[in-house]
């Protein structure tokens, strides 16, 4: 593991990401909590912080679909909130291109997300999602790679970070992303 990263906490979005790294954490990438907050609207509550353990490496999950500058602030601060924790050691982003949906038909043989779960909307998707039973099985089942999730970064956001002439020790560049975060069966 990298750095003496001891213990990893994600926040996420939504519940499909939750649903998805509950059930693919320890096979596809490493084990840690989840915790359900969408970082480019609110902020991490401080109480939240103070339950995280030493040498923490905490992973940012969000789409990308609708970035304006009110939700780059937002990032920014939180990011900056992570930064002054003693207990973080390093901060991953991993921007969704464009959501959670598209991330799942990229790293899939599908061509829709609701071909996953066979679902008649993307309303119903989000729900039926949440209730598969075998998320595993259904990935190998459809061809997942492991190497195309949350493996893009995103142009916009990177101007968008820039244009705010913010810097941070403890972010981590996306192209670091997989080497701390991603275990490879079989390897």
């Amino acid at each position: 593991m990298a750095r003496g990263i001891k213990f990893f906490h994600y926040f996420v979005e939504g519940q499909n990401e939750k649903t998805i790294l509950s059930s693919i954490k320890g096979h596809y990438i490493r084990s840690g909590k989840v915790s359900v907050l969408n970082v480019l609207q609110r902020p991490i509550p401080s109480a939240q912080l103070m339950t995280l353990g030493e040498k923490t490496c905490v992973i940012l999950v969000f789409d990308t679909d609708v970035l304006d500058s009110k939700q780059i602030a937002c990032l920014v601060q939180n990011i900056k909130q992570l930064e002054k924790s003693q207990k973080v050691t390093e901060i991953l982003l991993i921007p969704q291109i464009k959501n959670f949906q598209d991330e799942l038909v990229f790293a899939t043989s599908i061509k829709s997300a609701t071909d996953f779960t066979k679902s008649n909307s993307t309303k119903d998707f989000k729900t039926d999602f949440n209730c598969e039973k075998d998320i595993i099985a259904k990935l190998k089942k459809e061809n997942f790679d492991i190497t195309k999730f949350w493996a893009r970064s995103s142009s916009e956001l990177d101007e968008l970070l820039k244009k705010t002439g913010f810097s941070s020790k403890k972010l981590r560049k996306p192209e670091d992303n997989d080497k701390i975060l991603k275990l490879y069966p079989g390897k």
